[in-house]
């Protein structure tokens, strides 16, 4: 990775399960480069709040489209 020291910190406000990305290679990838990544306590609602939105409408539809 060629960061040449552009990016020092990275902060995370939701990590993900590893049920669905096994090991966080990116967050690895990073701190080899000497980037910090920083968690952010607090937001992990928010975020979840914000990511699904529309998801669950959208597989209804497509269930009853079917």
């Amino acid at each position: 990775m060629r960061l040449n020291g552009a990016i020092k910190v990275v902060y995370v406000g939701i990590k993900e399960p590893e049920k669905f990305v096994g090991k966080n290679v990116g967050r690895k990838r990073l701190e080899d480069v000497g980037v910090v990544v920083t968690f952010v306590e607090g937001m992990q609602d928010r975020i979840l709040e914000v990511s699904i939105a529309g998801h669950e409408k959208q597989s209804k539809s497509r269930c009853t489209s079917q």
